[in-house]
């Protein structure tokens, strides 16, 4: 990571989460402008928490955004809030294969962790939008519909996922 990154003020390799490593940036041309403005790039960097998560990707080579997946490697618990706003905690449970998940019931939300940490360039912002057919097949949304991640957010990003199915 550079000097001139924003997560200057935690340890240059280090973040609360785990080691952090600079990744290839994604080309964003469908997100950003590639150009140098005032000698700054406007590429947007991405950096990994951990070597299990999963680098955003293209679906297709027209999609207009990368996909994003959650990351429960290392994660015990989590924060739920229930249709009745109460904050609670769930264990991340395994599977026979070996793949972590949980359970959310109608209507509770949470926060979905993605092993992730964005450098937005100053005077941009990021999107978290739901595919327009996982609400139609899996019952899974964005609480807020979308999700706006500004520039001088550089924690891990979270999605706030709301199951709208019984």
């Amino acid at each position: 990571m550079t000097t001139a990154n924003k997560r200057t003020s935690k340890s240059q390799n280090e973040t609360e989460q785990g080691q952090a490593f600079d990744v290839e940036p994604l080309q964003p041309t469908r997100i950003l402008a590639q150009d140098q403005v005032g000698g700054e790039s406007n590429k947007l960097g991405i950096y990994k928490l951990a070597d299990t998560v999963k680098t955003p990707v293209y679906g297709t080579k027209d999609s207009a955004c990368f996909d994003i997946a959650c990351h429960l490697d290392g994660v015990v618990e989590v924060k739920i809030f229930t249709p009745q706003n109460e904050k609670i905690t769930r264990n991340v449970e395994v599977d026979v294969d070996g793949s972590r998940y949980i359970l959310l019931r109608p209507f509770e939300r949470m926060l979905i962790p993605t092993g992730l940490v964005l450098d937005i360039p100053d005077g941009y912002f990021v999107e978290i939008n739901p595919r327009s057919s996982t609400p139609l097949k899996e019952g899974l949304t964005i609480a807020n519909c979308t999700g706006i991640i500004d520039a001088d957010y550089v924690e891990q990003l979270f999605a706030v996922g709301y199951n709208i199915s019984q």
